[in-house]
């Protein structure tokens, strides 16, 4: 089986044209296969991401209190 990908048209190769191409070719499981490892990869990045910043919001804010408190009995 030959490949007919063309490889000087790479800025074409949005969502639709690589499925179009992969379907062509045969290899639309493997396409499918790889779109859902890249989903669930970026589901996984947002929830790293997300759990970081909430845990450093939460410790400013506590920060925050804190400071607050002890510079009210100071005072």
């Amino acid at each position: 089986m030959k490949c007919k990908l063309s490889y000087g048209k790479e800025l074409r190769w949005d969502y639709q044209f690589l499925r179009k191409k992969c379907k062509e070719v045969g290899i639309e499981d493997e396409f499918n296969h790889h779109q859902m490892r890249l989903r669930a990869n970026n589901v996984y990045v947002f929830q790293a991401l997300h759990v970081f910043l909430t845990l450093l919001h939460c410790g400013l804010l506590t920060a925050t209190c804190m400071i607050l408190f002890v510079h009210s009995i100071l005072n």
